[in-house]
């Protein structure tokens, strides 16, 4: 597992990806998104549905998200994975 200095510092190897997204489809910055993916793969996982389960174990309580550098006041919508 991660340590939350480790994870911190993961988005900072992206920062200079530029995004390609729409800015209305936005939520979170790139580089914290890949950072995150980049961290569910250190710790073995494969596969978005895998990745995605890991941030969020990863994730309780906020705080670690926070530490990564993602915002943990958005409002959450239902996703079929």
């Amino acid at each position: 597992m991660l340590k939350a200095e480790e994870m911190r510092a993961l988005p900072l190897c992206f920062s200079e990806i530029k995004d390609p997204r729409r800015p209305q489809g936005r939520r979170h910055r790139l580089s914290v998104v890949l950072g995150i993916a980049a961290g569910a793969t250190l710790c073995g996982m494969s596969g978005y549905k895998s990745m995605a389960d890991w941030a969020m174990d990863w994730g309780k309580p906020p705080e670690s998200v926070s530490a990564a550098g993602a915002r943990t006041n958005v409002m959450s919508f239902p996703v079929n994975l």
